[in-house]
């Protein structure tokens, strides 16, 4: 879309971020305290409306394994976020209340001077000579000398996560990898609705054309057409469909023995009970496996081992926690977050083609960026 000439133009910021987020606030709190003239445009009514549902209003926002994770720590601590770390290394903050690490950002940014404009949709985004424009809905352009993208991907899109941000880079002149929901159930192609509410420890493997990818064990969770859990969610992200491929779950509720050891305990509860499954699952699943009247304990202890689930598909964006896919990571300066494609452009958060595991990882991701973009500018550089 063209920029008309009859707009009124706003004033020029040194820094204009697009995205009032995890990432854009953040960048906006720490580039504001050095003194650069910075605005935050949001689409919702309100900025950080992702961050006060995350982990179910209690937002675990930062895990010890994260890549930097004691430097975003301190900086975290320094705008007024302040947690406790659990037993896996995931921080939450001292109230468990979400809303705790959303206020501390606003007020942050607010506080050292920063402009938050909500209500406003960016529909383009240019480049003009030496300066980025951004043209709203409602007509206002908004000018800046650099610009941060800092839209998320399309995960929540509940949130207002609509992945525009995508379509304005390749404006810009980048290039995409396709965006696909992540940290998200799996669709199962069976009928496995008898398994509603089912929930068991195990190691879940993907499996692709047969082939193991992935494995990990934990907490796996059944609804009327779907399989997820944490152990779930995070092998999501290997899953590709198309091309001739075909996926599939393989689940061992057993994983702490052997074949072998299973066997003797079935054979045992079988002598002791009549029913070689007694007491040793929950009561849906053993009503599902005994479906197959599996007479073979043998049989039985491999499919106890090996329990196949076809997967169709995963949950769309609305299930989804992070996005797969984005600005391809070799076309950034991912020491400043700056695109190599074109200069005073930068890219905080989600959009970028990274996507970690549950437990803390994504948003260490966004403020990691955040931090790197806030200490790449400076006041020379915007002149």
């Amino acid at each position: 879309m063209m920029l008309k000439l009859c707009i009124k133009e706003k004033d020029m910021y040194d820094l204009l971020i697009i995205g009032g987020g995890a990432s854009g606030l953040l960048t906006a709190a720490l580039a504001s305290k050095k003194g650069i003239r910075t605005a935050v445009i949001e689409r919702n009514n309100a900025p950080a409306k992702k961050i006060y549902a995350t982990g179910n209003g209690h937002c675990n926002y930062l895990n010890e394994r994260a890549k930097s994770a004691e430097m975003i720590k301190a900086v975290l601590e320094g705008v007024g976020i302040v947690g406790s770390k659990d037993e896996e290394g995931r921080y939450y903050p001292l109230s468990r209340e979400a809303s705790s690490v959303a206020r501390a950002l606003i007020l942050a940014a607010e506080r050292n001077g920063a402009k938050i404009i909500c209500d406003k949709h960016i529909t383009d985004v240019v480049k003009r000579g030496d300066v980025f424009k951004a043209l709203s809905k409602d007509g206002e352009v908004f000018e800046g000398k650099s610009l941060v993208i800092a839209t998320g991907g399309k995960a929540g899109i509940q949130f207002g996560c609509y992945g525009e941000g995508f379509r304005w880079a390749q404006t810009l002149g980048h290039s995409l990898v396709k965006p696909v929901p992540a940290l998200v159930p799996a669709e199962a192609a069976d009928d496995i609705s008898d398994l509603h509410g089912v929930r068991v420890r195990g190691e879940v493997s993907l499996l692709c054309c047969g082939e193991r990818l992935s494995s990990e064990r934990g907490e796996i969770q059944f609804t009327k057409d779907s399989v997820s859990g944490i152990c779930v969610m995070d092998q999501s992200r290997n899953i590709r469909l198309g091309e001739g491929k075909d996926y599939e779950l393989s689940i061992d509720l057993f994983p702490q023995m052997e074949k072998e050891e299973l066997l003797l305990l079935l054979s045992s509860q079988k002598d002791r009970t009549g029913d070689p499954l007694e007491g040793l699952l929950p009561s849906k699943l053993k009503s599902y496996i005994e479906k197959d009247d599996i007479k073979d304990l043998s049989f039985l202890s491999s499919k106890l081992k090996d329990l196949r689930f076809r997967v169709k598909g995963t949950k769309g964006w609305s299930d989804a926690q992070v996005t797969s896919g984005g600005i391809p990571l070799d076309e950034i300066d991912m020491d400043t977050m700056e695109s190599k494609k074109l200069p005073g452009l930068y890219f905080a958060g989600e959009i970028i083609d990274y996507d970690g595991p549950c437990g803390g990882f994504n948003l260490a991701n966004a403020w990691r960026s955040a931090i790197l973009i806030a200490d790449s500018i400076d006041d020379g550089k915007l002149d």
